[in-house]
């Protein structure tokens, strides 16, 4: 964010006020105060993300109809409408110098250095990080920091996996991580304990790259992709704002409701819109897992991987006079069912028609408890990067080259 030419204190350029409104500034997740005159940030084009700032000229809920600043009128669904709380970046500082001055001792300590801090902040004479901006003052549970460097990993396969384990936390709430590999033993050299040979720091540097790209390209939804929750299908976009604001929620899995547990806003990657016969849709990056029957078990496969022709699972609800049908129909495709009358959604095969390129998006992921699997408008789909990075964790690593 940049000052203005303008005199006037703490005015941003069109680009830099569109960036405080949309990425620092808190907001009403809930959209219950939105009315006539807000100033909102709104998304103009749901193929690609790209979100504008308008006022609220006329409202027909749920259909919004808003002027942009550079004249134009849309009309979109408040599912595509943030309102800002904070629409001057005065209020944020406000805010930030309050939650930096949290920290002190005493009352007395906390307003002198809200007031020293503030000062600071003011005409941008001083500028913390993003994370900084969007946390701070706030319940959030993110971090203040862009990056870290974690400890050198102990030289014993506790010691890497216990580095790879802060490594995921500090990625998963938006940081990024370095350390220094040198206190690993060299490639081959003799270990101990399991009469065998090191593979070397830069095989176990390999594994925190490897780690690192799931966090960071790891599979996503569009931001208009309907998850189905305890609480209705709900668009990804919406369902990380309320989130965010605390709300729980659930998700529907072949084995019941299993609890959403984090939300992941991913940013802006290339998107696909999936196809099926039955003419379900979906629009996801290419490495986004989605669930397919293999040996008579669900697993998942990247969209990469997939085409015109292969099947894929939906999930779909079944009334309850239904479910001996579908009972039948999964023995016989050999699916392992767990449908009653509380759970009353069931995995259906369905094929591929078509994929194709949509451009970049904005983009989202979910992590689901236990079952790592949700439903995006009825495609079901493997969950978030943690989910995965989980599994990688459990996994057994061997410090062995060879015997």
């Amino acid at each position: 964010m940049t000052q203005s030419h303008s005199t006037q204190r703490n005015t941003l350029h069109d680009l830099g006020y569109k960036i405080f409104l949309d990425r620092y500034a808190q907001k009403d997740m809930t959209r219950e105060t939105l009315q006539v005159g807000d100033t909102v940030i709104v998304v103009v084009n749901p193929a690609t993300g790209q979100r504008e700032v308008g006022t609220v000229k006329s409202m027909n809920l749920p259909h919004v109809s808003i002027q942009l600043r550079d004249g134009e009128i849309v009309e979109r669904d408040i599912e595509h409408v943030d309102k800002p709380i904070e629409t001057k970046p005065e209020q944020m500082m406000d805010r930030v110098a309050r939650g930096v001055a949290e920290v002190e001792a005493t009352p007395e300590k906390q307003k002198q250095f809200e007031q020293e801090f503030r000062w600071l902040l003011d005409d941008w004479k001083f500028v913390p990080g993003g994370r900084i901006l969007t946390a701070a003052g706030t319940d959030q549970e993110l971090t203040f920091y862009n990056c870290y460097v974690v400890p050198s990993p102990q030289d014993s396969r506790e010691g890497i996996m216990t580095t790879l384990t802060q490594m995921t936390e500090i990625m998963s709430r938006g940081g990024g991580v370095g350390m220094n590999l040198s206190t690993l033993r060299p490639r081959l050299a003799y270990v101990k304990g399991v009469n065998g040979r090191s593979s070397g720091s830069v095989s176990w540097g390999a594994l925190y790259s490897f780690v690192t790209g799931l966090i960071e390209q790891g599979g996503c939804f569009g931001p208009d992709e309907r998850i189905l929750t305890d609480k209705g299908s709900i668009p990804a976009t919406e369902l990380a704002d309320r989130m965010d604001a605390g709300e729980e929620f659930y998700a529907h899995t072949h084995k019941g409701l299993r609890q959403i547990t984090a939300r992941f806003r991913n940013g802006v990657k290339p998107l696909y819109e999936v196809t099926t016969s039955r003419g379900y849709q979906v629009r996801i990056t290419e490495d986004h897992k989605v669930a397919v029957l293999m040996d008579g078990e669900i697993t998942t496969m990247p969209l990469k991987y997939l085409q015109e022709g292969d099947e894929i699972l939906l999930l779909l609800e079944v009334p309850n006079r239904e479910h001996e049908m579908v009972e039948q129909v999964a023995s016989a495709a050999n699916i392992e069912q767990h449908v009653s009358v509380e759970d009353e959604y069931t995995p259906v095969p369905d094929t591929i028609t078509s994929i194709r390129p949509l451009g970049d998006s904005e983009v989202f992921d979910f992590e689901v408890d236990d079952v790592h699997l949700l439903s995006a408008n009825g495609i079901y789909t493997s969950n978030s990067r943690r989910g995965a990075l989980m599994l990688i964790l459990n996994d057994w690593h061997p410090d062995i080259f060879d015997f």
